[in-house]
């Protein structure tokens, strides 16, 4: 019964649907009544010309159909000037006039056309025209109208025909089965017939059957037998032809042609598109037809024959040779008209068929729901368009288009892929299949800014390497520039052969001197030996100590090194900050390149530049006029097909494939629907770099506690520091307003980020917007975290980026607990000076969170003083007005960080010579301070310190006596000597104090020890005789300081004093003649015995007989003059026995000498004795004149005769004696005449000499 039921339903349910498909039929063909249609599409075929444009052609085609002597008439026109229009418009006008239309547009694709009209020479093609042209001849009448033609014709029969047809021949095939089997053909013998039987009127029946339809049956048979020479054709072009081919079909099938215009009488032959295959021959072959059948007798009217051609078919005579009239048609659209025309269609109300069916409104509201394309757009691509055709075509697939895509917001786009596609059907096709000459033009993007961004990578490498290079050539810079002064050093201390310096007893290596920390030693050194080999090949220190500003002079007197060392550096670091900002504005051009569209690259490299040099694709006009303007781009799929999928767009579809399938994406792609993205997205690629895209991140940082996985795994993904995910990050902090979100999760899962961001060449304002991001998002034990892999901790203390952030922050308290936390002290909180954060200065200043050096220094003194009148000594007495500043505080961090101070502050400051005396006292006792520091302060002071006494730092007590800076009085230097335990032996600190140049001098001037000393004897007496007893004073300081000792020494070991020191000490009278000193200076220090007579001849005269002397000694003292004056000598002379004085010529010779300067008396027997030593008659003779008065004659006589030679003879019996003429002798020799010792005297030779007479 259920079965029964069922198939009840099933048979009520056919018929009601079939009763409701008449139904619906009625009901659509109602709504296409009711329905408002659209007017917007035009026709492509040739219109009827209404207005009177074209009565001059139709004048002049009409003239020349009625003049007998033109057979052959051109309608010469370029493609789409209104050729068909005029000629169906000239049909219209004349339907008196038989005319046949012969149209070869859709013989065959352009591409077989092509190949065809590039080989001429192939008569296929030939003939497969003229097989076209005869087809449209014979075929365009019915095959009635050519009983006789050999063509056959498929020949359709209607049903009732068919039947009629079928039934006639079955009653003539029955009639002639009838009278064969029954008899019939009797007859036909008249001796058979009998009209009254029934049988012969059934047979004349029968027969008359069978000779009608033999009648009808003969001459088709005939025909056929006639025409059996073709044996079918086909509207297809298929032709079957006989044995006899001729070359020709049109010679060949001349007379089927010539029958044709026999049957039909026709007067113009129209025939278009012959011209597209570009064959020349054809058209001689139609004019031979003409010629042909217009002379025929067999046709009695004149044929005309019309062709629609371009103007350029033939070129020169030939065409004028062919045709007998060609008509000119002027282009009603070309080039510069087509705009008006394209404006015109297009602008056309438009017809919403969705509006009117979705809302039921009137036609008149559907007609403005769309947009229309540009008029700049209209004007520029008009000039592409010069055919009318394609004009209408573009219109009517635009108005298509637009009415199915709805949404395109672009019309321009829209309207530019519509001109394509009729322009370049084939590639536009092909732009469907991701092949042809605008898919690869478009394709070619990603291969040109792949190109880009490699030129940007070369660029930013080259920076990287120049920066790496700079800094390189900074460390080789300042190598160079200490190697200067290491060659000065060297120069300086002129050491052979250096091997070694000696830096403060420290032996460092020439060629490891220039290093940075070898260097500052030397810097701050206060003593520098040389050291270099000796003749022995052995290493030995120089003397001689220097310190570096002695050498440093030499290279440059107006800038120090340091200042040196930090234009070096300013100029290189100058250099790598510029380039940095080069690489950031290269990074942002290629994260730029990324998303930047086709048309913005075209306008700015050109498609020369843009495509390959051997492309074809540069002589594509259209592609790249499109292209530039945007009018067609990457996205032209949008604009050219649906796209079915309800949660996503066709874009993001693309997206999703292209992380599916690890192809890289666009990262600024707009993602509309992120939430369905990541639904289809599995989890495990989120860790490819095709996920990184800017929209699809933000929406997974608004709920991370959902997506929590998939940002770990972005996150990871950018902490591998690849390019791409790097320029993400980079493109992310740049346009996004998530960043600090992100960032939130940076912080805790890539702890390196720092230091990623200190190594890839930023520039400061990058540096900036990512130390923001991490500040702001981390708390203090992040900090810490991020510290431990990198120097961000450093960065934030020496970079004002980080001072910046602090002093912006709105929250005081949340600066102060990370300022806290992080122990941070900053290296300059001078940007703070005018800083509206008063409070966070006073913070930083009252919790010393701040560095010590001078910026800092000169900030805090200025913020806390309120003396104005110290501000201007800062910079020459900055300890001092510290110390005078009266904020505990401040000093008490100063002490606390006094070396920190010294060597960041006071070193520093070059002006900063005038500190108090009581400033130098508390650094000389400051336990902090080394003792180079303590050194580099005094040196680089004015002022000294008055009293030794007042420092109780002993090192500091030699060093200020090192470097003068105490008062230059022997006070001082007994306080140090005191202080070093007065012992016998003068301390090396002093010796080299007294040779500091001007010392020793100065002390010369003042009294150490004398007669009259009483305080502090012993210590002075101490001091004096350690100086005395010391071998390495120099003797010139020696000297000096032997002028404050005014005291007589006695017991000195003279044996351990040098001869030029005792020489010292008997010329100051600190030793005096005595007969130890004189015995152990005779033994260790001769011939200084002889010093101690003379500078001691009082004591001498008292007891002569305690210093013997020998001949050579007495000559000695006699002979300085310098020493003895006459009075002593004569004196010592005479204090000497006789026999001493005659030992020797040359000392009785002085002796004589020194007794007439002295006009001495002396007795006869010791002149005698003195003359037989003598030969110096002049002296002997002047000598005896000054005695001869006090002698005998007989003494005289005899002292004359020891006088020898010459003078001798004259107190020798009856001599003469010759002598020359002087003074003393002739003054002798009157005396002795006068004494009649002699007998007379005569001059003789000029009165030159004396004769004298001796007695006899």
């Amino acid at each position: 019964m259920i079965l029964s039921n069922n198939k009840f339903k099933e048979t009520l349910l056919r018929i009601l649907l079939w009763l409701n498909s008449p139904l619906e039929r009625y009901i659509s063909s109602l709504n296409s009544i009711l329905s408002p249609q659209s007017k917007n599409l035009t026709p492509l075929s040739p219109t009827i010309i209404k207005d009177n444009t074209a009565d001059s052609y139709l004048d002049s085609l009409k003239e020349a159909v009625q003049n007998d002597d033109i057979s052959n008439i051109a309608l010469a026109g370029p493609y789409g000037s209104g050729k068909s229009s005029i000629i169906k418009t000239f049909i219209l006008r004349n339907k008196h006039l038989k005319i046949l239309e012969i149209s070869l547009a859709s013989f065959k694709d352009s591409e077989h056309v092509h190949n065809f009209s590039k080989a001429n020479e192939n008569q296929d093609f030939q003939k497969l025209l003229e097989l076209s042209i005869l087809q449209q001849i014979i075929y365009h009448v019915k095959p009635s109208r050519l009983p006789d033609s050999r063509i056959k014709r498929i020949i359709h029969f209607s049903p009732w025909n068919l039947f009629f047809t079928s039934s006639l021949i079955i009653l003539w095939v029955t009639s002639i089965f009838i009278i064969i089997n029954n008899g019939f053909g009797k007859i036909l013998n008249p001796v058979n017939w009998n009209y009254e039987k029934a049988p012969f009127l059934e047979g004349i029946m029968l027969f008359s059957i069978f000779f009608v339809g033999l009648f009808f049956l003969t001459p088709k048979i005939i025909r056929f037998l006639n025409n059996s020479k073709i044996n079918r054709i086909s509207l297809k072009g298929e032709i079957d032809i006989g044995k006899n081919v001729d070359e020709s079909i049109l010679n060949e099938h001349f007379d089927e042609v010539l029958y044709f215009f026999e049957k039909n009488h026709f007067d113009l032959i129209v025939i278009e598109d012959l011209d597209r295959f570009d064959n020349t021959q054809i058209f001689s072959k139609l004019r031979e037809i003409n010629s042909l059948i217009n002379n025929s007798p067999s046709c009695s009217k004149k044929i005309k024959f019309l062709y629609a051609v371009r103007d350029d078919i033939f070129r020169g005579e030939e065409r004028t040779k062919f045709f007998d009239l060609s008509i000119p048609v002027i282009p009603l659209i070309n080039y510069s008209n087509s705009k008006a025309k394209l404006k015109e269609n297009l602008q056309k109300p438009v017809l919403n068929l969705k509006a009117v069916n979705q809302n039921q409104e009137t036609s008149s509201n559907a007609k403005t729901s769309f947009p229309i394309p540009t008029d700049e757009f209209i004007e520029e691509v008009s000039l592409f368009i010069n055919d009318m055709r394609m004009l209408f075509n573009i219109s009517n697939e635009y108005f298509i288009y637009r009415q199915t895509l709805t949404d395109i917001p672009d019309q321009d786009k829209l309207l530019a892929l519509i001109i394509y596609k009729n322009m370049e059907p084939e590639d536009f096709n092909n732009l469907n299949l991701n092949t042809g000459k605008l898919y690869k033009f478009i394709n070619q993007k990603a291969d040109y800014i792949k190109g880009l961004q490699n030129e940007i990578d070369f660029k930013i490498n080259k920076l990287l390497k120049e920066n790496e290079d700079l800094t390189h050539t900074l460390s080789e810079n300042l190598e160079e520039l200490r190697s200067i002064y290491v060659g000065a050093l060297l120069l300086t201390t002129g050491s052979p052969s250096p091997s070694y310096i000696d830096v403060d007893g420290t032996n460092i290596n020439l060629s490891e001197l220039h290093k940075e920390e070898n260097f500052e030693k030397l810097r701050k050194a206060s003593r520098i030996f040389g050291y270099g080999l000796n003749f022995q090949n052995q290493a030995s220190r120089s003397s001689k100590e220097y310190k570096f500003d002695q050498f440093e002079n030499k290279i440059h007197s107006s800038l120090t090194y340091e200042e040196r060392e930090e234009k070096v550096k300013k100029l290189t670091d100058g250099k790598i900050e510029k380039n940095r900002k080069e690489i950031t504005s290269f990074k942002n051009q290629k994260l730029k390149l990324s998303s930047t569209s086709l048309r913005e690259i075209l306008n700015t490299e050109g498609a020369s530049k843009f495509l390959p040099e051997n492309s074809d694709l540069k002589n594509e006009k259209l592609i790249i006029f499109f292209l530039r303007n945007g009018y067609i781009d990457e996205y032209y799929h949008n604009y050219i097909s649906h796209f079915y999928d309800v949660d996503i767009s066709q874009d993001e579809f693309k997206f999703l494939l292209n992380v599916i399938n690890e192809m890289e994406n666009d990262i600024n792609q707009s993602l509309s629907h992120p939430k369905q993205l990541i639904n289809r997205i599995p989890l495990r690629y989120f860790s490819q770099k095709s996920i990184l895209n800017t929209n699809l991140l933000e929406y997974l940082l608004e709920d991370q506690t959902k997506y929590s996985e998939q940002i770990d795994s972005i996150v990871i993904l950018i902490s591998k520091t690849e390019e791409n995910s790097i320029m993400f990050l980079e493109n992310f902090i740049k346009n996004s307003s998530k960043s600090n979100i992100l960032f939130s999760v940076i912080i805790k899962k890539w702890h390196s980020v720092w230091e990623f961001i200190e190594n890839n060449n930023y520039d400061e304002n990058t540096i900036r917007k990512f130390f923001q991001l991490i500040l702001s998002n981390s708390n203090s034990e992040d900090i810490k975290i991020l510290s431990n892999h990198s120097d961000l901790i450093n960065f934030i203390e020496s970079n004002k980026i980080g001072l910046e952030y602090f002093m912006a922050h709105p929250n005081l308290h949340v600066t102060k607990r990370i300022v806290t936390d992080l122990n941070l002290e900053f290296h300059n909180i001078s940007i703070l000076q005018k800083s509206d954060n008063i409070d966070f200065v006073d913070f930083l200043i009252e919790n010393n969170r701040y560095k010590i050096n001078i910026e800092n220094i000169n900030f805090v003194f200025q913020k806390i003083n309120k003396s104005k009148s110290l501000i201007p000594l800062i910079g020459m007495q900055n300890l001092t007005c510290i110390l005078n500043s009266k904020n505990d505080n401040f000093i008490e961090y100063i002490k606390s960080e006094i070396s920190e101070y010294i060597e960041q502050v006071f070193f520093k400051l070059e002006g900063n010579t005038e500190e108090s005396e009581s400033t130098l006292k508390y650094l000389m006792d400051e336990e902090e301070l080394t003792i180079f520091q303590k050194e580099d302060i005094l040196l680089q002071s004015k002022n000294i310190i008055d009293n030794l006494c007042e420092i109780y730092d002993a090192d500091s007590k030699e060093l200020l006596l090192k470097t003068v800076h105490t008062k230059i009085n022997w006070e001082n230097v007994l306080d140090y000597y005191s202080a070093f335990g007065n012992p016998e032996k003068l301390p090396h600190p002093l010796v080299e104090f007294f040779q500091i140049e001007g010392v020793a001098e100065t002390l010369s001037n003042l009294i150490l020890i004398d007669t009259k000393t009483e305080d502090d004897f012993d210590i002075k007496y101490g001091l004096a005789n350690a100086i005395i007893n010391n071998q390495a004073l120099k003797i010139d300081i020696y000297g000096n300081l032997m002028n404050s000792i005014k005291h007589k020494w006695e017991n000195l070991e003279i044996e351990n004093i040098s001869k030029d020191q005792l020489v010292i000490l008997i010329n100051e009278h600190i030793i005096i003649l005595s007969e130890d000193y004189f015995h152990s200076s005779k033994i260790h220090s001769p011939p200084l015995h002889l010093t101690l007579i003379q500078k001691n001849w009082d004591i001498y005269f008292e007891n002569p007989n305690q210093y013997p002397l020998e001949k050579d000694e007495v000559l000695t003292i006699l002979q300085n003059p310098q020493r003895t004056n006459l009075t002593n000598k004569i004196k010592f002379l005479e204090s000497l026995e006789i026999d001493l004085l005659v030992s020797n010529k040359v000392l009785a010779e002085e002796t004589i000498s020194y007794f007439n300067k002295a006009n001495r008396k002396t007795t006869p027997i010791f002149l005698e004795k003195l003359f037989k030593n003598s030969s110096n008659q002049n002296e002997k003779i002047s000598l005896l004149n000054k005695n001869i008065e006090n002698y005998s004659i007989s003494q005289i006589r005899a002292i004359v005769g020891k006088l020898g030679g010459e003078p001798s003879r004259m107190v020798q019996s009856l001599k003469q004696a010759k002598i020359k003429n002087s003074t003393e002798n002739l003054k002798l020799v009157k005396k002795l005449e006068e004494l009649d010792i002699i007998s007379s005297h005569t001059f003789f030779k000029d009165e030159e000499w004396i004769k004298v007479q001796a007695k006899k």
